[in-house]
């Protein structure tokens, strides 16, 4: 479905070239109600003057990890089915290039949450009636659109992407998604998904 032309890192990741490449993730349609929580290891080869979107399956619905656009603030984001808008936990923390963050969405039904590097960076109440779900797979490398092509690619390299039906605490966060300079090894079997590229 998404281009599948990938490159290796010297540090074990795989690289998005930011123009036609993505990784599927699957989960097309899933429905996460109002818990879930994306994590990944990235580092930005470079930083496009437009938002980024690094990390989800937005399509109107669904959400995931990006920067904001200019200002490359970091930020998570889901589609609230009662207000029908996207609701976002925007830090004020800039990406940088070229440096490794390890990256983790939460929402845990009232809240939606970012962490970078272990800490919680900002926190937004989410409204009540949970996430509309998108009809896409959530992708790692761009924005998914419908016909299977990317809007604002980016070029990352990534080593890890783990994708949970449930909120991660803040404890499991501090223990497995806080050393950016090391690939994540969280080895639990509750992940929906725990890649290692």
């Amino acid at each position: 479905m998404y281009p599948s032309s990938l490159d290796c890192d010297a540090q074990d990741g795989i690289i998005t070239n930011g123009e036609n490449s993505a990784l599927s993730m699957g989960l097309r349609g899933h429905n996460f109600e109002s818990n879930m929580s994306l994590a990944i290891r990235v580092k930005f080869n470079s930083i496009p003057d437009t938002y980024v979107e690094y990390f989800g399956n937005w399509e109107g619905a669904g959400g995931g990890l990006g920067l904001s656009e200019n200002t490359h603030y970091f930020y998570f984001n889901q589609f609230s089915k009662s207000t029908n808008k996207y609701v976002p936990a925007t830090s004020n923390k800039k990406a940088e290039p070229n440096k490794w963050y390890i990256v983790v969405g939460v929402l845990d039904g009232t809240r939606i949450k970012i962490y970078i590097d272990g800490k919680l960076e900002a926190s937004t109440s989410f409204p009540a009636g949970g996430v509309l779900e998108s009809p896409l797979d959530i992708i790692v490398g761009g924005n998914p659109e419908k016909d299977g092509s990317l809007y604002v690619p980016v070029p990352i390299t990534t080593t890890n992407a783990l994708v949970f039906n449930r909120a991660l605490t803040t404890q499991e966060i501090s223990n497995y998604f806080s050393k950016p300079n090391e690939p994540i090894n969280y080895t639990a079997t509750d992940a929906l998904v725990n890649k290692t590229f």
